[in-house]
C-alpha cells in the first residue's frame, strides 16, 4: 500500500510539535525579541494548545477536513500575522487535497507546496526576500526534500515512525 498519512497520524505530529514549541518558550521568545515584539511563542503556543485540546475531534475527520479545521482554528486563536499566515497555509492545503481521506507521498508534497505558496502569497513575499518566508521557501525548494530522502522518510515502509523520531530528536539551541 505504501505511505498513507491519516488525520490521526497528523494529529500525533501536531501533538509532538506542540511539545517542542512548549518546551522552547525562552529560546523562541529571545529570537523574536531580537527582531520583533517577543510575542511569537505565546501566539503559536496558544494555537497549538487549542489544536491539542481539539485533537480527539480532529482525528475523526478526513485529512482534508482536518487541515481545513486546523486552518480555521489557527486563524481564530493565533494572534499577529502568524495566525493569518499559518491558517491560510492550512486552508490552501485543504483545498489541494479536497475530499481525500488520507495522504500518500504525492499528496503530502502537494500539501507542503500549497502551504508554501499560500504563505508567500498572503505575506506578499517573494523568494530571495530577507523574510522568514524567503528562508522557508529556499529551504523547501533546496533542502527539505533532500533531508527527507536522506532520512529515509520518503522511501521506506513506515515513514511516519521516522518523521516522529525526527521531531523527537530536534534540539533547539
Amino acid at each position: 500500500m505504501g505511505f498513507q498519512l491519516t488525520a490521526s497520524d497528523y494529529m500525533e505530529y501536531i501533538e509532538r510539535a506542540y511539545q517542542k514549541i512548549h518546551e522552547n518558550q525562552d529560546y523562541v521568545t529571545q529570537l523574536d525579541l531580537a527582531t520583533g515584539d517577543g510575542d511569537h511563542w505565546s501566539n503559536i503556543n496558544m494555537g497549538f494548545e487549542k489544536l491539542v485540546q481539539e485533537a480527539d475531534r480532529l482525528k475523526t475527520l478526513s485529512i482534508s477536513e482536518e487541515l481545513k479545521e486546523i486552518g480555521k482554528i489557527m486563524m481564530s486563536v493565533i494572534g499577529g500575522s502568524s495566525g493569518v499566515l499559518d491558517g491560510s497555509a492550512y486552508l490552501a492545503a485543504a483545498k489541494t487535497v479536497s475530499g481525500k481521506e488520507t495522504l500518500g507521498r504525492k499528496e503530502l508534497l502537494d500539501v507542503l507546496e500549497a502551504m508554501l505558496e499560500a504563505i508567500i502569497s498572503r505575506g506578499q513575499a517573494q523568494e530571495g526576500f530577507k523574510t522568514i518566508n524567503g528562508a522557508f521557501s529556499n529551504y523547501w525548494r533546496n533542502a527539505l526534500m533532500s533531508d527527507l530522502n536522506q532520512a529515509g522518510i520518503l522511501n521506506q515502509k513506515n515513514p511516519k515512525v521516522k518523521i516522529y523520531n525526527l521531531i523527537d530528536s530536534v534540539k533547539i539551541q
